[in-house]
């Protein structure tokens, strides 16, 4: 496996990451449930696998309640951070990328 393109889809995968959780940040202020941000923010991270066809990983959350914060339920809103913040963020990730992997 290409070292280099390993190491883009890491730096990708770490610039996703903190920029969720630099969002996070900004959404405590917000409407975001202020309880919930720090340890939410704290579980955010990624995982990298690596393939024979190269790297693949993704950002998320370990908190096992997540999903009820990004998909919402039937008595309360959605608060999709991680997924809003990775399709504000698809120029950079692209760009660190490089044209290979889009």
């Amino acid at each position: 496996m290409n070292e280099s393109a390993e190491k883009k889809m890491e730096e990708a995968l770490e610039h996703g990451k903190n920029a969720t959780q630099n969002n996070l940040e900004g959404a405590a202020r917000g409407n975001f449930p202020a309880e919930r941000t720090s340890r939410y923010k704290e579980s955010i991270d990624y995982e990298m696998k690596k393939k024979t066809s190269g790297p693949i990983g993704g950002v998320g959350s370990t908190d096992q309640k997540a999903h009820l914060l990004e998909k919402g339920t039937i008595k309360t809103r959605k608060y999709p951070a991680i997924r809003t913040t990775l399709t504000q963020e698809a120029r950079a990730i692209k760009r660190i990328l490089g044209s290979r992997w889009f």
